[in-house]
């Protein structure tokens, strides 16, 4: 069937208008009591002359305190009494300002026993005189708290507003109140995770001939006001030296040192190649190393300053001369139909240029003169998804993979013909050191380990590291009193800011500190309203955390040891982090708070089933199910069912041929899932339509569902509906599929200009609609930036917002929380 419509036609409604957007959290001055009525004013009577109410002051001040019998947060709440002479108590907060047509909302937790409680806003003008009360009163339930809402636009001519508490009436009887919230319609909460992470570094010596460390400092990916950095740093005192921008740049996963002491660096998401003068406060924008290359991954020192690099998303090769510019050599991709050249290498005795390949391993020797490639990775080999990192060390050159992290050393003399002729088992450092006493220096397992050239032996030395090293080298230090001879030195990232490790081979003397950059924002990658309440985030790239306390923003703070989560759920009071690489998924018990002392527990990966990326996660019977995106250059995505009591997992490979699965959701013991025609990254599809998917969980068996259009690529969100159905998206179309009948009673093209790229490779589709239930027991969601409703009887679809965001999640009040790149907003109703 071609793209055509079934079912009902819905409307599309557009009634986003120009909303204000307050910058933060309105706070209301001592809003849970705990400083007594601290900032609140007791009011009596307030329908009466203010003669009348002053003389009641004597009388019934008494009956409104700051007490702990009761408190809903903290210790303490207001309390108002009723007397034979104090019927009408209330207690107004200070004043804020207000234009005239802003809309705002109050919130405030109320205990009654016996006593009505009320929640008014009063709008006044700059006189001081009152404009307008908005109110509303809850006589019940007695002896539990709950929570009181009200929502008024201010009228003509106001200035500032007040919530006030009241209570009236009544003689007798008492009604506490504690945590005053306000907000306004849209709310931009502002970033939620930073970072000053490093994901490239290089060695050499500054203008004055120091031993210098150069760390490229991630900027915010989409934000072009803050750009990537490079940071020039003393390998002596660990002091930061000059910082020039990388205009234009998100990122740097390479650098390195030409042989003229000139450091270059190779960006994202703009693939350009940047110059840098040690000394300088700026760097020099040398233009897109390969027109189309979005990123250069690695860069190599070769002859007379010049420099290799290599790239993606099309697997170049390429070279700078001073004085000369950038060429390309060869053609790319170097190897037919793989998107990445991940790594490069130079030989200078030969001149021959090595580039490591991925998204399927590959080690390709390559004559810039005549232009002979040779595939050198042994067959062994071929099942890895990337040749990582190369590092030539006078006629030995090191070459490692991934996914095992084993790396290759190979003898040069015959230009590694031979191949291999030792293998280290196990490398996670990103390179290793240049050779001393005819030995290399590499980590694993946060230990610092040796390589004998001529024994071809591995050795641990004793020294434990912190953190797995972006680079590392051996230098001698201009302090030869307390670092004499010759210092292991490596560049790092700790949880939150990047570091320089150093070891002194003769007095063993270790140091580990902080290189002084400071953070910027992390584009957020999923979101989540948390068993407990709060509003969870997670960074891209980096990882790390950010929980947000509705409402109350000064309550909130950020987690960095999180790794990148491309997704999250909930399941009792937990919350489970599907993290990449590796699609590793672990628990956070969010009844103690998430930090050093409670940080997530991995409890299982589905990286040795060749899995990457969770992108779909539900949750049912107790159980955890789990859709996944498989590894670079794999097809076989998988579907996997993870039962906590007895933490066993049942991975159910490819259920979906040649697909990944990236929606899910439960009802009534099956488990609907939903696919992209994407598999991992670096692969073009060989499949043209997504799926749906019933999955029993009775029986494990599964079904696949056709859906009634065809040339779409990918089913981005599904969710148990408010009629029981299930709701999702395909691309731009809207679908309901009925539970009872297995049929679709609706598939229609509700946002046509919701169209995914061509399926090729490198354009992959994994996440774009987001929905839940919300306000009324309406469908709320996002797509390509829309915030939308739909109704949950007439099923008609009404744009709120356009340009909102990404991802969706409702606190206690209903209110909605998306995303836009590294900031959270809100949206009140």
């Amino acid at each position: 069937m071609g793209k055509k419509a079934v079912g009902i036609m819905l409307m599309l409604i557009l009634v986003f208008a120009a909303i204000p957007v307050y910058a933060s959290d309105i706070l209301a001055d001592n809003y849970s009591f705990e400083s007594n009525l601290t900032g609140w004013t007791p009011r009596f009577d307030v329908d009466k002359e203010k003669h009348e109410q002053k003389a009641l002051e004597k009388d019934c001040t008494g009956q409104i305190t700051a007490s702990n019998e009761q408190a809903y947060t903290g210790t303490h709440s207001a309390k108002l009494a009723g007397s034979p002479k104090c019927h009408n108590l209330g207690l107004e907060s200070a004043s804020k300002p207000i234009q005239q047509g802003e809309t705002m909302i109050a919130y405030i937790r109320a205990y009654m026993e016996g006593r009505e409680a009320q929640l008014q806003l009063r709008f006044y003008d700059a006189a001081g005189e009152l404009l307008h009360t908005e109110a509303t009163t809850s006589e019940s339930p007695d002896n539990q708290w709950t929570t009181l809402k009200v929502k008024a636009d201010a009228p003509a001519n106001t200035a500032s507003y007040t919530a006030m508490l009241y209570s009236e009436h009544s003689n007798k009887g008492t009604v506490y109140f504690d945590d005053l919230l306000l907000t306004t319609t849209l709310t931009d909460l502002g970033v939620q995770i930073t970072n000053s992470t490093i994901h490239s570094a290089t060695f050499g010596k500054d203008e004055k001939g120091n031993e210098s460390v150069f760390v490229v400092v991630d900027g915010v990916v989409g934000d072009a006001s803050i750009p990537a950095k490079i940071v020039a740093v003393d390998l002596t005192t660990g002091k930061t030296m000059h910082q020039a921008a990388l205009v234009g740049a998100s990122g740097g996963w390479a650098a390195t040192t030409a042989s003229d002491g000139t450091v270059y660096v190779g960006s994202y998401s703009n693939g350009h190649l940047y110059q840098y003068k040690p000394g300088s406060d700026a760097a020099v924008d040398l233009g897109q190393a390969v027109a189309g290359e979005a990123y250069v991954w690695d860069l190599a020192a070769g002859d007379n300053g010049s420099v290799y690099g290599g790239t993606s998303n099309n697997a170049a090769v390429f070279k700078y001369e001073p004085g000369k510019g950038i060429s390309k050599i060869g053609d790319n991709p170097v190897v037919p139909k793989e998107a990445y050249v991940r790594s490069i290498g130079y030989d200078p005795v030969h001149k021959d240029i090595y580039a490591g390949i991925g998204s399927h391993a590959a080690l390709i020797r390559i004559n810039e003169t005549t232009g002979e490639k040779v595939d050198l990775l042994p067959q062994a080999y071929k099942s890895e998804s990337f040749t990582y990192n190369i590092d030539i060390r006078g006629s030995k050159m090191f070459v490692r993979v991934l996914r095992t992290y084993k790396t290759l050393v190979y003898d040069l003399n015959d230009r590694g013909a031979s191949g291999p002729e030792a293998v280290i088992d196990l490398v996670h450092s990103i390179g290793i050191t240049p050779v001393r006493d005819n030995k290399i220096y590499y980590v694993a397992n946060n230990k610092i380990y040796s390589y004998d050239l001529t024994a071809k032996t591995t050795a641990e030395i004793g020294v434990n590291i912190p953190a797995t090293p972006q680079r590392m080298s051996i230098a001698k230090l201009s302090d030869q009193v307390n670092w004499p001879g010759d210092t292991l030195v490596a560049a790092l990232n700790s949880s939150k800011s990047p570091r320089l490790f150093k070891y002194n081979f003769q007095t063993g003397k270790t140091s580990y500190e902080d290189i002084l950059v400071s953070g910027v924002p992390n584009l957020i990658r999923s979101l989540l309203d948390g068993p407990d309440g709060k509003i969870y985030t997670t960074g891209y790239l980096v990882g790390g955390a950010g929980v947000y306390t509705p409402l109350r923003s000064d309550l909130s703070y950020e987690y960095n040891g999180v790794g990148q989560s491309e997704n999250m759920t909930k399941l009792g009071t937990d919350i489970y982090f599907g993290v990449y690489p590796g699609a590793r998924i672990s628990r956070f018990d969010t009844t103690q708070p998430l930090g050093p002392n409670n940080p997530p527990q991995q409890v299982f990966e589905l990286g040795s089933s060749q899995q990457d990326r969770p992108f779909g996660m539900a949750t049912g019977e107790g159980k955890l199910f789990v859709g996944t995106q498989p590894d670079y250059g794999k097809l076989e995505g998988a579907f996997t069912v993870y039962d906590p009591v007895t933490a066993s997992k049942t991975v159910y490979k490819n259920i979906v041929p040649n697909q990944s699965i990236i929606a899910l959701a439960y009802k009534d013991k099956i488990v609907y899932g939903g696919s992209t025609v994407w598999g991992g990254a670096g692969i073009d599809p060989v499949t043209s339509d997504p799926k749906m998917f019933k999955f029993h969980t009775d029986t494990g068996q599964t079904e696949l569902v056709d859906l009634p259009v065809s040339g779409l690529k990918a089913i981005t969100d599904l969710q148990v509906g408010p009629d029981g159905n299930i709701w999702g998206f395909a691309e731009g179309y809207f679908f309901l599929y009925n539970t009872e009948t297995s049929t679709f009673d609706t598939f229609d093209h509700t946002f046509p200009d919701v169209v995914y790229p061509p399926a090729v490779a490198q354009s992959g589709v994994n996440r774009d609609a987001k929905m839940m239930i919300g306000q009324g027991g309406h469908m709320y969601g996002t797509i390509h930036g829309r915030l939308f409703k739909i109704d949950k009887d007439s099923h008609q679809v009404t744009v709120l917002l356009e340009n909102a965001g990404s991802y969706l999640a409702k606190d206690e009040f209903g209110n909605l929380y998306f995303t836009n790149n590294s900031r959270l907003l809100r949206y009140a109703f």
